[in-house]
């Protein structure tokens, strides 16, 4: 299982240690996301999202196209395909929507279509899609969880997710070591949180062996 307190708690440590988001595990810049996906997912979202995904390394990379300006202009031929994706979905629940409210199948057309803009990286299209979904797509990162194919990983961590019985335990683990200016955002996306922190614990502790614990 990944999905575990060890893993997680590792995942934690691991975290604090090795990002700038340290403690504060993203919270300032979630409102930030819901903010501008409040208004509709357009070309001025796209331009600011594209921002977003300079300082979260999803597009800097050895092989082009590994520009913001690049990047923006291959956004654009998909953004209108991507809008009406978008509103298919919002309506699929009266609130933020989960993991656990949809299939991969609800979620693929939306993904296969951002995937090309940066050339078929898992990376890229996983932290674009958390930024219009944040509890539905979970993040993979070369650096911190190892880049998998994706659609492989997200059924196989939706199926794990689904049968977790500690989901209440692991929710309050995270939440108890969320150090934040602002008040938690009220649509923190746990679920998806929870489960790349567990992936990054489970992808550290694999290569470095099993360790003491230190978080308290």
């Amino acid at each position: 299982m990944i999905i575990s307190s060890k893993n997680l708690e590792f995942g934690l440590k691991w975290w604090i240690e090795k990002t700038p988001w340290g403690e504060e595990f993203v919270n300032d810049e979630y409102y930030d996301i819901y903010k501008i996906r409040a208004g509709r997912v357009d070309s001025d979202w796209l331009k600011l999202t594209v921002d977003r995904l300079w300082t979260w390394r999803a597009i800097r990379s050895p092989r082009p196209p590994n520009s913001k300006d690049e990047i923006t202009r291959r956004g654009f031929h998909q953004i209108q395909a991507i809008s009406i994706e978008c509103e298919r979905l919002f309506g699929i629940s009266n609130s933020e929507l989960s993991i656990e409210d949809v299939k991969w199948e609800d979620i693929s057309g939306l993904y296969n279509l951002v995937l090309p803009i940066k050339c078929a990286s898992h990376m890229f299209a996983s932290k674009f899609c958390h930024f219009l979904f944040p509890k539905v797509f979970m993040v993979v990162d070369n650096l911190a969880t190892g880049v998998i194919e994706y659609e492989f990983y997200w059924r196989g961590m939706k199926e794990e997710w689904s049968r977790c019985q500690e989901k209440d335990n692991l929710t309050r683990i995270l939440e108890n070591n969320i150090k934040s200016s602002r008040s938690l955002h009220l649509d923190y996306p746990f679920e998806t949180k929870i489960i790349e922190l567990s992936q990054i614990g489970y992808s550290q502790r694999d290569h470095r062996g099993d360790v003491e614990l230190l978080l308290h």
